[in-house]
Formats: C-alpha cells, structure tokens, sequence
C-alpha cells in the first residue's frame, strides 16, 4: 500500500490497484487547533456545510506525511500510515 501524487491528485495504491482519493475525503480530515478540539478530537467544523468542489491548491508529500493547502484556505499534515488504514477500511 502507498500514496502517490501526479496531476495535483492524490492516488491509493493497493495490490497493483490504484484509485482516486478524493480532496473532499482528505478535506473532511484537516486538523490543527482551528479545525479539531484538542481535548475531545471533534471536528470544530460541520463537513456537510464544505463546497462539493473541494480542490488542492498545493500537494507535498514525505515518507510519513501529506502536507495539503487547499483553495479555501484550509491546510493540514496528516500521517501517511494513518491515511492508509483509514482508506483501507
């Protein structure tokens, strides 16, 4: 399983399987004190109020992290190997 970027697209690859992993699923998992209470782990923001047109402004991706700047403003780290267990499921 890997993460990989081309076109300012992320993709999902699994067993010779590759797809598409949507900026509004990656959207949905910002974080960062304005986006998630600290304490509790909630989401500080309502996703079904999110633009369906959800697009990357800016992609970067490491060993162990996707840095994403999206065109709303929104930008987030999220782990690679957390990303994969979820998109897994």
């Amino acid at each position: 399983m890997k993460i990989e970027l081309k076109d300012n697209k992320v993709f999902f690859e699994n067993q010779g399987s590759k797809k598409e992993i949507h900026p509004f699923w990656l959207r949905e998992r910002v974080n960062g004190d304005i986006y998630v209470d600290k304490n509790t782990q909630q989401r500080l923001f309502d996703p079904t109020e999110l633009k369906k047109n959800v697009e990357f402004d800016k992609l970067n991706l490491t060993n162990d992290f996707l840095e994403i700047k999206f065109k709303d403003g929104a930008h987030t780290k999220l782990s690679i190997r957390n990303i994969l267990q979820d998109f897994s499921n």
